[in-house]
């Protein structure tokens, strides 16, 4: 009688440092990838028929009096001339003193000039502290203040020291007006 054949028992990969070998295809990352060529031809095109096919609204189909408020809140300045507004000022400068401001230019911080978050780079304002009545001439040359919203201009360190701004408190209520103003 012939000897039995032997079993080979399956070896568990898990249990054993060798690498098991997969087919390719059989795993579904691939499978999903191989259906991608496919779902590309038939949904982009289906996509973009109906992107074409979408309602646009256009500034014009606007109601007047809301495109005008737009347009109006994009194209003017915080502040107009003869107007003023009230708020605080703060100042900056050691920090600062010879990076490029948000204009180009470089700080300066004993020059009379400041930050302002919509003013065109070049108008000229007055600042006047409302503590003390002490005023000064500025022109914006820089995007600011950053952070509190009560805050409405930064003051170079020069200019905060005309208006009286003292170094612990660092902030004053003031009043802005336009003096001359840039468009550009």
């Amino acid at each position: 009688m012939p000897a039995p054949a032997r079993r080979r028992r399956a070896r568990d990969p898990l249990l054993h440092d060798e690498p098991v070998r997969t087919r390719s295809r059989d795993l579904p990352e691939t499978r999903l990838a191989g259906l991608s060529g496919a779902w590309r031809l038939l949904v982009l095109p289906l996509a973009f028929a109906a992107l074409q096919w979408a309602p646009v609204t256009v500034a014009s189909e606007l109601t007047e009096p809301l495109a005008q408020a737009v347009a109006g809140a994009i194209a003017e300045p915080a502040v107009e001339a003869e107007e003023s507004v009230h708020g605080e000022a703060s100042w900056y400068g050691p920090r600062f003193h010879g990076r490029p401001t948000a204009s180009g230019e470089r700080f300066d911080r004993e020059a009379l000039t400041a930050a302002h978050r919509s003013l065109p780079f070049g108008t000229v304002v007055r600042v006047e502290n409302l503590r003390t009545g002490d005023s000064v001439d500025v022109r914006i040359n820089d995007r600011g203040p950053h952070g509190k919203r009560s805050r409405i201009i930064d003051l170079s360190e020069a200019a905060g020291r005309v208006l009286g701004i003292g170094r612990r408190s660092g902030v004053a209520p003031v009043r802005l007006t336009i003096v001359k103003s840039e468009r550009r």
